[in-house]
């Protein structure tokens, strides 16, 4: 699978290239036009447009947002995402170039499920718990992406939550060095890479060169100017750095997410049982909650 585009109103012009920028509006005012007086097919039909622009200039797929006010509707969302690949289909623009992307509730789980089994990928968002991603890999999606940021700043926002139910009670707190977002990273990468390899992990939220070489190695890799600037910098042997490949200090070394580490994971039977309703929302913890919830309003914020 290459790697997939992101494409979201309400401003999807932001990611094109700047010579496309004019056909990118025409394209969103020749949808409105068409669809006067229903703001969700003129926004519809406009995503969709410009996603068929961009699908035509990646070599991967484009993430195409699915409505986030139908995040608790998983018929709505079934419906919605069908709508949207017909949309490009009379475009021009097949399954294998789009994602349909879907916030993680367990609504959002099921309809992806349902989608992945007619035919059309999904990308799962606002994963901040093992459960959603486990939940999300069950149902057969194709990519999850947690955020970094989002759980870090959560839990420095609360600083004696529990960050770890199963662990000691010395892991409430900020432990020195503990980084609570690369952490759940790196282990919902160990979980696909052990239960589901079929399942992509996007790490987006990456702020710091530090972080992205702690989850060097994962699928996908959300991060800005500045972090990649700090990576290229980093001199090596081999005189040229080709991304994540360093770590710190003057040494090199391989990916810091590989195989041996996903094997020395530790999972226990609930982590790879079936996931119910009620596993799924014992499971989302208070800053899982949070952040989906948090999440979710900030998409249907963005909509409306």
């Amino acid at each position: 699978m290459g790697r997939p585009s992101t494409l979201r109103p309400p401003h999807p012009h932001a990611l094109l290239p700047s010579s496309l920028t004019h056909t990118n509006q025409i394209a969103i005012e020749r949808a409105v036009q068409q669809h006067k007086g229903d703001p969700s097919a003129a926004l519809e039909a406009a995503t969709v447009s410009v996603g068929a622009l961009f699908a035509k200039r990646v070599a991967g797929r484009v993430s195409t947002e699915v409505d986030p006010r139908l995040a608790d509707d998983e018929a709505g969302l079934v419906a919605k995402g069908k709508a949207i690949a017909a949309a490009y289909a009379t475009l021009g623009v097949k399954p294998d170039k789009f994602l349909l992307r879907i916030p993680a509730t367990w609504a959002g789980i099921a309809a992806a499920g349902a989608l992945e089994k007619a035919g059309l990928r999904t990308h799962m968002t606002n994963v901040a718990s093992l459960v959603q991603a486990s939940a999300a890999a069950q149902a057969g999606v194709a990519v999850v992406q947690p955020s970094v940021a989002a759980l870090s700043d959560w839990y420095r926002a609360f600083p004696n939550a529990i960050r770890n139910p199963k662990g000691p009670r010395e892991d409430a707190g900020g432990s020195p060095g503990a980084t609570p977002g690369v952490d759940l990273v790196a282990r919902i990468w160990c979980y696909m890479r052990r239960f589901h390899p079929g399942t992509a992990v996007m790490a987006s939220g990456v702020r710091t060169r530090e972080e992205a070489l702690a989850l060097s190695g994962v699928d996908y890799l959300v991060t800005g100017p500045k972090v990649l600037a700090a990576l290229a910098a980093k001199p090596t042997t081999a005189g040229y750095n080709d991304g994540l490949s360093g770590a710190g200090g003057a040494g090199e070394s391989g990916p810091a997410l590989n195989a041996p580490r996903a094997a020395a994971m530790a999972f226990d039977e609930a982590d790879t049982a079936p996931v119910t309703k009620q596993l799924f929302e014992e499971g989302l913890g208070a800053a899982g909650r949070d952040l989906l919830v948090a999440g979710v309003d900030r998409l249907q914020a963005d909509v409306d």
